[in-house]
């Protein structure tokens, strides 16, 4: 069976959405990327999460049928229109992308001790070998690392959905085109360093 038009509605309902959500967050967003300077601190690491969360939704990914948008009917009563892959649909670019920064809960600032660098990752109290803030900078910077996925989703939603829609994401993964290529938030030497301190929400937690 093929997708029917209802995807259409669905496309629509879900673009309408992320426009109310975009407008009710850009004021708290402008502000607090203000307050912290045009760039979010330690940008690499706090991309590189975002990589990662949309690398597990593309892994997770289930297999869909081919959008059908054949709905106009010839003389002779045949649906006639396009049959459009479902992997090169902006439906799927949507689907993937929708609500995605709702996710992250309990993200902060964190550096290994006597180690000034700092680094994004999701706070654990039982991690011993990381140095958080506190209970109140926490919160904070949580709420600054949506507001960069925000604006990150916000500014790069065409060469996000391009990237998708070509299938770019499948074949090279997501870290190394969105936050080498599209952001430009890490170098390549950081995509390929991996476990260093500038990556280091790769690590195991």
């Amino acid at each position: 069976l093929y997708v029917s038009f209802s995807e259409n509605v669905i496309v629509i309902l879900n673009k309408a959405e992320m426009i109310i959500n975009k407008l009710l967050v850009s004021l708290l967003a402008a502000l607090l990327m203000t307050v912290t300077g045009a760039k979010i601190e330690a940008e690499c690491s706090a991309c590189l999460i975002v990589a990662s969360t949309l690398q597990n939704r593309l892994n997770n990914e289930k297999t869909r049928n081919h959008l059908d948008l054949r709905h106009r009917v010839d003389s002779k009563g045949k649906l006639y229109g396009k049959m459009i892959n479902y992997k090169k649909s902006e439906l799927r670019a949507v689907e993937l992308t929708n609500r995605i920064c709702e996710e992250f809960e309990s993200y902060a600032l964190g550096r290994k001790p006597d180690v000034p660098e700092v680094y994004w990752l999701k706070y654990d109290s039982t991690m011993k070998d990381v140095v958080f803030g506190s209970d109140g900078e926490r919160t904070s910077e949580n709420s600054i690392f949506r507001s960069f996925c925000i604006d990150l989703f916000d500014h790069y939603d065409d060469d996000i959905t391009y990237a998708i829609t070509r299938e770019k994401f499948d074949i090279m993964g997501v870290e190394r085109p969105l936050c080498a290529e599209i952001t430009k938030s890490c170098s390549y030497e950081d995509i390929v360093k991996g476990n260093d301190s500038k990556t280091a929400q790769t690590i195991e937690l």
